[in-house]
Formats: structure tokens, sequence, C-alpha cells
């Protein structure tokens, strides 16, 4: 009993070591990165990592924010064209990602007047309990200061100027109208009706477009990681691709360890063992 025992305790060992190590370490280098366009002059845009194109990142229209694309964890240069258009990007920033986070790239300012930049925020993946939560961020670059409130003035969010994100607040799950009030007023300069907050969902509300044009509006998007499908980066195509390579790997591992077991008894007793080695090659 002591032997089987043993045995059993080695199987695992040797299983887990060639086998566990390589999956943990691809889940725990992905981090989960979308893009936000909420410039008012600039086109729809392409946006590049590390001089590849990034699928689910292409075309993205203003107002659009993408879904989540897995990328490794750590710096990753990002180039953003106008659609279609390779000559020059419109801009270019080196980011730095940490393992199993969720961020959103936001393309925020204007061409015009040189102000156009690229902003990160970290976005919640939690799941609150019995409540919604939301946030907002600040994306119009004619109002400072505002906050996101209720009909009633109640405030909900405060946005400490241009380009800033609120911190997140728990909300009962409901429908909702929010209001934008700049600071130093009462006047609310967008109402949007028809919030749905679902109980146990994370959102970020992105307010967008012109105070002095009239074209200000609402776009709520679920946060996390896992609130829409992004498509890998690297190829995934083929052997040779990395997720090829990974398989490949993850397959011989599996091979090598069913290999020591099937030749487990002999290892006990070498004279077996060479018995069945010589059975093998005289029946393949």
């Amino acid at each position: 009993m002591a032997r089987k025992l043993r045995n059993g305790a080695m199987i695992v060992a040797v299983l887990s070591m060639l086998i566990l190590p390589g999956t943990a370490s691809a889940q725990q280098r992905d981090a989960m990165v979308r893009v936000a366009h909420l410039s008012t002059d600039v086109p729809s845009v392409d946006v590049y990592v590390d001089g590849e194109a990034a699928g689910v990142l292409s075309g993205i229209s203003f107002g659009t924010v993408s879904p989540y694309l897995p990328l490794p964890a750590g710096t990753r240069h990002f180039e953003v064209y106008a659609a279609g258009d390779l000559s020059a990007p419109l801009l270019s920033a080196d980011l730095t990602f940490g393992s199993g986070e969720s961020q959103t790239l936001s393309i925020v300012g204007l061409m015009r007047d040189g102000s156009l930049e690229a902003r990160v925020y970290a976005d919640d993946d939690s799941s609150p309990e019995g409540e919604a939560k939301v946030r907002a961020v600040q994306a119009v670059p004619d109002i400072g200061a505002a906050t996101v409130t209720t009909p009633d003035g109640e405030p909900l969010l405060a946005l400490p100027g241009f380009s800033s994100a609120s911190e997140y607040a728990e909300v009962p799950a409901g429908v909702f109208t929010l209001q934008l009030r700049p600071a130093g007023t009462n006047q609310a300069v967008l109402t949007a009706p028809g919030i749905i907050l679902a109980q146990g969902r994370t959102y970020t509300a992105f307010i967008i477009g012109s105070a002095t044009e009239g074209t200000l509006d609402l776009v709520l998007v679920q946060d996390g990681g896992g609130a829409t499908g992004g498509q890998p980066l690297a190829d995934t195509g083929g052997l040779f691709s990395p997720l090829g390579a990974y398989l490949i790997l993850q397959f011989l591992g599996l091979g090598t360890a069913l290999f020591f077991l099937a030749l487990w008894p002999g290892l006990y007793r070498p004279r077996q063992l060479v018995c069945t080695l010589r059975s093998w090659f005289r029946n393949p």
C-alpha cells in the first residue's frame, strides 16, 4: 500500500511538472485592452500594436468602444492611424499593462488644436453583489469639471476636468436618467434617459461630443475582460504560430508523461523493462 501511494504521488508530480506550468504561464501573461474613440475631429482609426494590425482594433469610429483584445502583459507600442492610411500615425505611445489587468486606451482631445492624446483608464473587473457599479469619463474638450447627477440634481459621479475619469460608484440596479452638469451651475447640458444598469455588472459612461456644437452624447459600455470578446493579436493559425508551438509543447509533455507511466512497473524491475522495450520494437 505504501509503495502504491508513493507511486501515485510521483505520477501526479510528473504530470504537474510537464503540463501545468505552461498552462499557468500562458494565463498569467494576458492583459485585456480595448480602445475608445472619443475625439470629434478624428476619422475612423486602425490601431497597431507592436507594428502588427490588431484585428478588433480596426475601423473604430467616433463614439465607438472596441471589444477587448488579449495582449501579453508588459510594455506595448501603440500606433493609431486614420483607417486605411498608414502614411503617418495620428498618435503613438508606449504603454504598460499588468498581467490580468483590463484597461481602456482612449483617444481624446482634438487634432485641430494639437490636444489629441492617448489616455489609459484602468477598468474594474469586479461583480458588485446585489448592485451595479458605474463610473464616467469626461471626454468633452469644451467642458471642464462636471458632475453626473440624477434629474433632481443628486450627484452621482464627480469629474475633476477634461479627460478625467470618476471613481466607480455602486448604485441599485435599474433604469436611470443621467444628466451632466458643468461645475458652477445647476444647468444640465446633457440628459440621457433609459440608462440600464444591471445587477452584478460594472459600466463606464463615456461623455463625448461638443457642448458648443450641441452634439453631447453618453455612450455606456460594460467593463471587464469578460464583457466582450476580443481576438488574440498573434496569428493563431498553423503549427508555427505561437499558439501552435504552445500546443505542440503541451502534447509532447503529455506524451512524455504517458510514456513514463507505461514504463512505471519496469522502473523497479529492470529485466521487465528490457523485455517491454524489446516487445515494442519487435511488434511496433
